[in-house]
């Protein structure tokens, strides 16, 4: 009796063992899924890991493709045949197809993480970036996510009332580097605006007809963008994108200058689809010809610059706060150039002449993060002094490549806090 009983506990255990191999063995498939997933993400791969997720895929895709405003949605894993729920968040609507100015991967969608499942929590998130690599630190950011692995909540979106989780106050960041600086110091309209975020995590705005382009144009910026603004990290095209309408809004008396949308000029677009930029930047002339400049703040390989053009007198500026003639010589390197210079013989209303461009003594920038700071003072200096008496002047007023100090920064970021408040945020809750 008792080698019976020993003879079934080890069958059993042999089976066990064996269960347990079997559940190992699949732990391992899946994460030699996860790895050819998250290397492939840089290619723009979908293959069809990601499409087992979701076997109702194709009712699902058109659906994500009608989104009209960021919508509830819960977040599967990309990878493996587990369907387990790895986050809820908001789905943006595709839209231009940018996150943080830079192309979403193929087949992907700009998502807002909300809440995570613990249990997935070291893991890493589809496509990886310096900033954030695994689900614990995705936690009311804004990341890219296969769309085949979105699943539709609440197809009306959800009302902005609506609380995030809070974001931590990092300094990681920069043009080309990472930031380890504090945060901007504090100030009543910076408190104020962080406290609005943490239970506004995305503000709706609008660009009324003429101002952008012949539409309105309609955009959302996101907290954790207005939280690079306040902690010193390369800032978004929705951040330049408002201060222009700022500009627009403060500069109407003897107003000379126009505004081109970041949105429809940066360096990827310029690369990828160039006829569409040239398209934009004449209908930009034929709306503005009265306008004596067309200011345009520029991003190519994550920096920022600023194109000041008189199309009147044939003449173009490009401020550069890392400014090399050297290794960004004006006719090979910025892409936009050469697209203004198409557009401009194009249109053909003011010269038969090319652009002639000058790479500006500017200010020069001294750390890795504060090119767009840069542009947004350069704008605003142009828009209200610089504008009245330029075409005349024997020089321009660009002759000084002494770096801004942090007080003159921190006085733009206060300025932009302040207007945003004002003008959007004005009737929400903290």
């Amino acid at each position: 009796m008792h080698g019976i009983v020993k003879k079934k506990r080890k069958m059993h255990a042999k089976e066990s063992m064996d269960e347990l191999r079997a559940k190992l063995d699949d732990v391992t498939k899946q994460v030699a899924e996860l790895k050819a997933v998250i290397h492939d993400s840089g290619k723009q791969v979908m293959d069809n890991v990601s499409l087992r997720v979701q076997n109702s895929s194709s009712d699902s895709m058109p659906t994500l493709a009608a989104i009209k405003n960021p919508t509830q949605c819960k977040l599967v894993l990309p990878y493996g045949a587990l369907d387990q729920n790895y986050a809820t968040g908001l789905v943006f609507p595709y839209g231009d197809g940018l996150i943080h100015s830079l192309p979403l991967h193929e087949n992907h969608m700009k998502v807002l993480i909300d809440q995570i499942n613990k249990d997935f929590q070291s893991l890493p998130i589809p496509v990886v970036t310096d900033e954030v690599s695994n689900l614990q630190n995705a936690v009311g950011q804004i990341i890219q996510w296969p769309r085949n692995a979105i699943i539709l909540t609440q197809i009306q979106g959800r009302k902005q009332q609506n609380s995030t989780p809070s974001l931590p106050q990092t300094s990681v960041g920069g043009c080309t580097g990472k930031n380890t600086l504090t945060p901007m110091n504090k100030s009543k309209p910076i408190e104020l605006l962080r406290e609005r975020l943490k239970n506004n995590p995305l503000i709706h705005v609008v660009a009324d007809y003429g101002i952008l382009e012949t539409d309105k144009f309609k955009f959302w910026v996101a907290q954790d963008e207005i939280l690079c603004l306040l902690n010193k990290r390369t800032l978004d095209v929705t951040i330049l994108t408002v201060w222009e309408m700022n500009l627009h809004s403060i500069a109407r008396v003897k107003n000379k200058c126009s505004f081109l949308n970041p949105h429809r000029i940066l360096g990827a677009s310029c690369q990828e689809n160039p006829e569409a930029v040239i398209n934009y930047i004449v209908d930009a002339m034929r709306i503005h010809q009265g306008k004596q400049f067309l200011i345009a703040p520029y991003l190519q390989s994550e920096h920022w610059v600023l194109f000041v053009i008189c199309p009147h007198n044939g003449t173009g500026y490009i401020l550069d706060s890392i400014r090399s003639p050297v290794q960004k010589p004006v006719d090979t390197y910025y892409l936009l150039k050469k697209h203004v210079d198409m557009a401009f013989a194009r249109y053909g209303k003011y010269t038969s002449n090319p652009i002639s461009w000058t790479l500006a003594e500017c200010n020069q920038q001294p750390d890795d993060w504060e090119c767009g700071y840069y542009v947004m003072k350069w704008r605003m200096d142009f828009v209200m002094v610089e504008q009245h008496g330029f075409l005349s002047r024997t020089a321009t007023p660009w002759n000084d490549t002494t770096h801004f100090s942090e007080t003159t920064l921190f006085s733009i970021v206060v300025k932009w806090a302040t207007q945003f408040l004002n003008k959007y945020m004005k009737g929400v809750v903290s």
